[in-house]
């Protein structure tokens, strides 16, 4: 008996190769809008847990917030959370006549389709003074708002989150 062992041809090989990478090609592709969407998710988390830290802080200090982040480091935060990419914009306002007793936070997102931004404060700065409460975190702090400069893409669309006190 004459057995022959059967093969496959280098042909055969270089298509199964040729047929895995461009799967693997489209995969990854459609994978790119999900880390997107989860940098997006894990930003507004921090944004609430910030939110929860200067809730906390007011409370704690006769009801007023700090003039930047750093005084919640380390009775609220071991650290600030820090984003994927870009940065937490913390702007602390002299809403009424006391200083520092209102807020804005906010950050950059990567998808317009978010639809947490529909549901954002989109506050308009220059409403109330921020004398007396001490600077701000970020030299463009007054450009986080919705039609803000920062947060316009190049489509017209809104691209930040924020909230307020």
């Amino acid at each position: 008996m004459n057995y022959r062992t059967r093969a496959f041809t280098l042909i055969e090989l270089l298509v199964v190769i040729a047929i895995i990478g461009i799967l693997s090609s489209v995969v990854l592709t459609n994978m790119n809008g999900t880390r997107a969407k989860a940098r997006d998710v894990k930003r507004i988390a921090d944004i609430q847990q910030i939110q929860l830290a200067l809730a906390l802080y007011f409370d704690s200090h006769s009801g007023k917030y700090p003039g930047t982040l750093t005084p919640l480091v380390p009775d609220y935060f071991s650290v600030i959370p820090a984003p994927p990419s870009g940065s937490y914009f913390y702007k602390p306002l002299n809403v009424y006549s006391g200083a520092c007793n209102g807020y804005h936070l906010g950050a950059i997102l990567e998808q317009s389709t978010n639809t947490n931004l529909t549901n954002d404060v989109d506050a308009v700065p220059g409403i109330v003074a921020t004398s007396g409460c001490g600077g701000s975190d970020q030299a463009s702090g007054d450009d986080f708002y919705g039609s803000g400069a920062n947060c316009v893409s190049s489509g017209g669309t809104e691209l930040c989150y924020d909230v307020a006190s």
